[in-house]
């Protein structure tokens, strides 16, 4: 596969060589919903941030579902002999066992208590009457490009290229489904997430690529699966909610502008701070924090 790939939809393509592709995707956009500034934006775009145990749980979760004797199989705690990292012993292990990650014993009971509840969350995924049979046998992990055109900011026609992968894809039903784990609750506190995460983003970008893609209508739903127990599994649709399809009208609004914004940014080699360079005042300018609306 190319490192450019034209527009398309591509299964089966390794998670590095996705990444490799040289397009914006929704992972990037999502900065833009962020309150930082350019220059930190550019840096976590160079450098991203390593997983955290959120996203490893999230990841032990899709496992799990698919192949549950596959979690956390992959780590093992230290064995005899071996008392820390980057010791002679630890070295030698690793250098002998290709793709395993060795942990020492505190740090192995909290995988376990990890892998122990991926398993569980799964468990109670595959038994969703509404959710299993829209996952079972779907497409999985689809990546795609798309050129996608709109009315930029100075009022012209642009096209920007944009990569996406989808969790899960039925081609036929016209479904897109993203697997998602969760510490918060409801609608409301579901609301707050979504937008802090930029998931209107993702849902109107995933949504508007693969139905130009594939020349049908598709919807997208997310399935949140707390992390708590009892583990509560529950779709949301992104288009017939309360909302009414505003969720994807926010998105789509905010995709395009963050796409815009990225795109200047790269074109003029500009990533400027909280206090911008054409403003009058420049660096003399003190800042007001902005208080919250619904603090007060």
């Amino acid at each position: 596969m190319t490192d450019a790939p034209e527009p398309g939809i591509y299964p089966d393509i390794p998670m590095d060589e996705y990444r490799a592709w040289p397009y914006p995707n929704y992972s990037l956009l999502k900065l833009w919903r962020k309150d930082l500034c350019d220059e930190e934006r550019k840096a976590e775009i160079e450098k991203p941030t390593e997983p955290n145990d959120a996203m490893r749980l999230g990841s032990m979760v899709e496992v799990a579902i698919h192949d549950e004797a596959a979690v956390g199989a992959d780590t093992q705690p230290y064995p005899a002999g071996v008392k820390q990292k980057n010791s002679k012993a630890y070295n030698e292990l690793v250098e002998a066992n290709p793709g395993i990650t060795y942990l020492p014993p505190s740090l192995y009971a909290k995988h376990g208590e990890m892998v122990a509840a991926a398993k569980a969350m799964a468990k109670k995924i595959k038994a969703d009457e509404w959710v299993w049979p829209k996952l079972d046998g779907a497409l999985r992990q689809v990546s795609f490009v798309c050129d996608l055109t709109f009315d930029g900011m100075l009022g012209e026609r642009v096209t920007h290229r944009v990569k996406g992968r989808a969790d899960y894809l039925r081609k036929k039903a016209g479904l897109i489904l993203d697997l998602k784990t969760t510490s918060y609750g409801g609608p409301r506190s579901m609301g707050r997430v979504f937008h802090d995460q930029a998931y209107d983003v993702q849902a109107a970008l995933y949504a508007n690529c693969l139905t130009k893609l594939l020349g049908k209508p598709l919807q997208f739903y997310f399935i949140m699966v707390r992390t708590v127990y009892p583990y509560v599994v529950t779709p949301y649709n992104t288009s017939t909610t309360e909302m009414a399809g505003e969720l994807l009208r926010y998105g789509q609004n905010a995709y395009e502008t963050y796409l815009e914004r990225h795109a200047e940014c790269v074109r003029t080699g500009v990533w400027g701070g909280y206090r911008n360079d054409d403003d009058p005042l420049g660096k003399d300018r003190i800042l007001s924090v902005i208080w919250p609306p619904w603090a007060a």
